[in-house]
Formats: C-alpha cells, structure tokens, sequence
C-alpha cells in the first residue's frame, strides 16, 4: 500500500506542478484542447495503474460521501438525457466532417474521464493521512509557482528588451509551446503570461494558488518570514502586468474574501502585515517608474473593460466574448429546458451573432467556416455554455453541485477548532471561488485544477482526522 501510494504520488504531484501550463503545450493533436493541458497526462496515466490494481487485485473504490458528489453524478445523468431528448437533431448536425454524435460522444465521454480523475485523487488521499496530503499538496503548488515566477523573470526582461533574455524565453518556449514563437507576436506579447497560453489564463492559475500563497506567513516556519513579503509582492506583481481583466477581476475578489475570512488571523500578525504592506508600496511604486514605459496599463480601465466600457485595447475581445455568450443564451431561448445537447452548442451559435460582433476577427473565422483552434466556436462563458447545451436543469444542478461544496466547507470551517485546520479550510474555500470564477472566462472543463481541487474538498469534507497545529 506504501509503494502504491508513493507511485501515485508521483504522478498526482508532477500534475499540481504542471497546473501553470494551462493551453501551452503541443501534446496529442487528436485530444484537441485537451491534450494542450500538461496537467492531464500524469493524471490519467495515474489513474490508469490505479484503476488495473482495482481489477487485477480486486480492491476497492472509495466512493466520496457527501451531497456534492451526488450533484456531479447527477450532473452526468443530465448531460446524458440532454443527448436522448435531443438525438434526432444530433444524428442529423455535423461540424468540419464530424457528425453531432460523435461531438455528443467524445464530450460526453470527457467528462466520465473528469469524473474518475477526480475520484482517483480522493481515493489516493484516502490512503494517507490529512496532514501528509495537505503539506505535499502545498510544497506542490509552492514549487508550480516556482516554475512559473522563474520563468517570468525572464519573460520580463524579454518585455524590457533585453535581447539575452529575449532568446533563452524562446528556446524555453520551444520546447513545450504549440505555436511558432520567433513571431513579432510573441516578441511583442507585451503582457505576463508565464507558461499558460495567454495571460488571462495565467490569472486563472493565480486564482488557484491565491490563498496558498497570501497565506504564507500562517502556513510555513517563522524563519523564513523574511522571504514570503518578497514571494508574495512578486505574486502580486506578475498579476498586475498581466493586465488581464480575468486575473484582476478573480484577484479583487479574492482579496475581499481574504480579508473577511482572515480577518481574525491577519489581525495577529498586524504588525508583520504592516511591514510587508511597506514593502509592496516600495516595489509597486518602483514598477511604476521603471516599467511605465514598457507597460502601457490602467488599472481603472482593465475593470471597466470588464462590463464593455472600453475603446482600448479590450474592445475586440469584449465584441467576441459579448457576441458568443449572446448567441449561446439565443440558443437557450431556444431550448430553456434541457438545452441543445451536451457540447453541441458550437454548431448552433454561429447562426445567432448579433450583428455589432460579425465585424470581430475571431467571429468572422466562425461564420465563413474557417476552423481555428481544432474545436467548435467557443461560447467564452462555461455558464453561458450549459445554458445553451443542457438547459436551466443543467445550469442548475452544476451550480447546485458548486454552492454544496461551497456551503460544507464553510460548515467545516465554523465547526471547526484547529487554527491551521481553520486557514486550510478558508484556503480551499477561497480556491473555490476561484474555480467557480475560471467559468466567466473559458467554456471548458479541462482544466485539471477544477478537478483536483474537487478531490480535496470531497476529501476534507469526508474526512475528521487533525493536524498539528505546531
């Protein structure tokens, strides 16, 4: 049981360490998106010998007990009878050669694949103990940001010009990025993306490891606290040249989380706060002086953009992502009830772009038929996206699932007495609300940190064992 557990976590740790390299590799060209996400090799791979010694050896699987797996399985049951209500119309739609069947199918199939995944990572925590589980999942995280800062210093000074820098982020880049890199586009990508694809994805990684990081000075040695104002000021910073409106928006809201949940340790450590707080003006204000010239930003205009507010720099992604999410809900007005078909909403949307957006580059690819990104035309919003394919019934059980994972943890945390439990619990709590957050940027589920995160709540809430609060 020990060595089957080590080989598993192997290959669960090389998947949180992976989780920065979100849409950024090459990978298996057939699993489309999907086999861009690094994350998702070691875990199927993982659950894969998990699932031979079930059969080979006979053992057992640990069935999380709790509502919430209830809703996803009952999420399933949905996805699968939006496909029965709606199978005249599959059998009969295709896209780029591929038959409204098989779209069904494959989508379908993916998220079985999700599912299992995530019951692979709880049955693998099943094995250990809780405080063995949490200290490796942090050290994974910590060393995923590590791998995503380091490479970022170099990517700034690619941003800065420095030539040097320049060429050793494109010798990196060519060896896991799918695209050519030696562009002007990527030379002049002026933005922090780290390892993701694009930056808005790397907001959706800080999104993750928010708590996990602002937490540092609860969670590790008082000997090295005088490292973690440097390593959180630094998190910060890649966040704020990012000038993604994904990261700012989920970080804001994160932050305000932080502090109500918070309140009460960050007040123990005030002064300790207030020395880090001078710390970050400092850098901040020297990031303003030295980085004007190369970053051209308005943090008040990134959030304004958000609600359509801009001429700038975001007016064609807002066009795009304004323009699909209103096709998608044209296509659940459509269909209010159990949708169109689960990941069949692509082929609907393009007969529904308003016509302020059919003006915008990517729009355009979709409505002359010109296929990008080896998918269907993305409705940019998971929530817009369910409503067109499985209907207010999916919607809602998805959400119902979500708020009940939300709702036991916050149980948990009120219930419970260890302090250093207690910041574990707001802290996933926290990378919930994060998770819940990716949706209103990308219309998948294939990030690998979705179901990760799943595993460990189920596990925390199944789970009554204590840890050391030392």
């Amino acid at each position: 049981m020990v060595k089957q557990r080590e080989v598993h976590s192997f290959f669960i740790g090389l998947s949180v360490i992976s989780i920065p390299f979100i849409g950024s590799i090459s990978g298996i060209a057939s699993l489309g998106w999907l086999g861009r996400e690094l994350s998702f090799y070691p875990l199927v791979i993982g659950m894969v010998i998990w699932l031979m010694n079930i059969v080979i050896k006979g053992e057992s699987i640990k069935i999380p007990q709790n509502k919430s797996f209830v809703y996803l399985l009952s999420f399933l049951v949905i996805i699968l009878l939006s496909g029965c209500i709606n199978c005249s119309e599959i059998f009969y739609v295709s896209f780029n050669g591929q038959s409204g069947l098989y779209i069904f199918g494959m989508q379908f199939a993916s998220m079985l694949c999700y599912t299992a995944i995530s019951v692979y990572v709880y049955n693998w925590l099943r094995m250990g103990d809780l405080q063995t589980n949490l200290k490796l999942f942090y050290k994974w995280l910590l060393i995923s940001f590590f791998i995503a800062g380091l490479y970022s210093v170099f990517e700034l000074g690619k941003i800065l010009g420095n030539e040097t820098l320049t060429n050793i982020v494109v010798s990196i880049d060519e060896m896991f990025r799918p695209q050519v890199i030696d562009t002007d586009t990527f030379i002049n990508y002026g933005r922090i993306r780290s390892v993701a694809s694009e930056a808005s994805y790397f907001g959706m990684y800080s999104g993750i490891i928010f708590p996990w990081i602002i937490s540092l000075p609860f969670l590790v040695e008082y000997r090295h606290k005088f490292f973690i104002p440097m390593v959180y000021t630094y998190f910060i910073i890649l966040n704020l040249l990012s000038i993604s409106r994904t990261a700012y928006f989920i970080f804001a809201i994160q932050l305000v989380l932080y502090f109500i949940l918070f309140r009460k340790e960050i007040k123990e450590i005030s002064a300790y706060i207030i020395n880090s707080s001078v710390l970050l003006l400092v850098c901040l204000l020297i990031l303003n002086s030295f980085f004007d010239s190369k970053f051209n930003f308005d943090i008040v205009e990134v959030f304004r953009s958000i609600l359509g507010g801009d001429g700038g720099m975001f007016s064609s992604s807002n066009d795009a992502r304004f323009g699909s999410q209103y096709a998608a809900l044209s296509v659940f007005f459509n269909n209010p009830i159990i949708g169109v078909g689960f990941g069949l909403a692509g082929i609907y949307i393009v007969d529904f772009y308003p016509s302020w957006s059919l003006y915008n580059v990517e729009i355009k690819l979709w409505t002359e038929g010109v296929v990008t990104q080896s998918g269907l035309p993305s409705t940019h919003g998971l929530y817009s996206r369910l409503m067109a394919e499985t209907g207010m019934i999916g919607l809602f059980v998805w959400l119902l699932y979500i708020f009940s994972m939300a709702a036991s943890l916050l149980k948990r945390i009120n219930d419970e007495y260890s302090p250093r439990k207690k910041i574990i619990l707001k802290g996933f709590f926290i990378s919930l609300v994060g998770a819940f957050m990716f949706a209103f940027n990308i219309d998948a589920f294939r990030l690998m940190a979705y179901w990760i995160i799943f595993s460990y709540i189920w596990y925390l809430i199944d789970c009554n064992d204590t840890i050391d609060d030392n």
